[in-house]
């Protein structure tokens, strides 16, 4: 989505689901995903949408020729010129605001995903998180429009690397604190197929500022993992 927009994308053209691939709960559960995750980014991004159909006549991303693996590569970041954030309505706006309490707070983005549990958040990182009066942000608890109102309101967030965390990083101006970037337990987070994407050991998104850090040698496991990891992001 970030490369179709650099490239002036007008809309979206979604042919089905990926064959109901089981990692996502089949076709059934690729459907949920497109439902609260894909149709309401392409609804706030404020593009057209296409359900099946004939091809567009201008397709802008991926590119002719591009396998769609290519075109899905976290790698991509490394040629974006800048991230286009996903902005949340005054109305989401309005009603997160409240539920913070009229204030800006941290806010710890819980995860816990039951197909890939290893980059999954602890009791021990939630309990760190509130001693600092975080605001608890569970998995599927919100729609994705309030998801966005929260990380637009926080004074800090804070959370595993998971796809949850991407409207964190895709942005310049959020501030987070991302631990547990590598996972030898699972394909899409062990060091060596992030290295091959060009996200080397220490790298940095290069639109960060100095409040937004990914924490390579830290994953969150221990409360005191937790609070090494806050004092270097703190510092910066």
């Amino acid at each position: 989505m970030q490369a179709a927009l650099e490239r002036g994308a007008e809309g979206v053209w979604v042919t089905g689901p990926n064959s109901g691939w089981s990692g996502y709960g089949g076709t059934e559960g690729e459907k949920r995903r497109f439902e609260t995750i894909l149709k309401p980014i392409i609804e706030l991004y404020g593009l057209g949408l296409r359900l099946e159909g004939n091809e567009p006549k201008e397709q802008v991303w991926p590119e002719p020729g591009m396998k769609q693996s290519a075109a899905h590569s976290l790698g991509l970041v490394l040629t974006l010129k800048k991230p286009f954030p996903l902005m949340p309505t005054r109305s989401a706006l309005d009603k997160v605001w409240d539920s913070l309490g009229g204030r800006r707070r941290p806010v710890f983005a819980g995860r816990n995903c039951d197909y890939h549990g290893n980059r999954n958040t602890s009791k021990v990182q939630e309990r760190w998180a509130l001693e600092r009066d975080a605001f608890i942000l569970r998995d599927n608890t919100v729609s994705l429009d309030e998801r966005a109102a929260y990380y637009e309101l926080a004074s800090e967030i804070w959370g595993n690397n998971a796809g949850h965390m991407t409207l964190v990083f895709y942005s310049e101006h959020r501030p987070y604190m991302m631990t547990h970037m590598i996972d030898e337990n699972y394909k899409a987070s062990r060091e060596s197929f992030l290295a091959d994407k060009g996200l080397v050991r220490g790298y940095q998104f290069h639109w960060s500022r100095p409040n937004q850090r990914i924490m390579w040698e830290h994953d969150g496991s221990t409360y005191e993992d937790m609070e090494k990891a806050y004092r270097e992001y703190a510092s910066r």
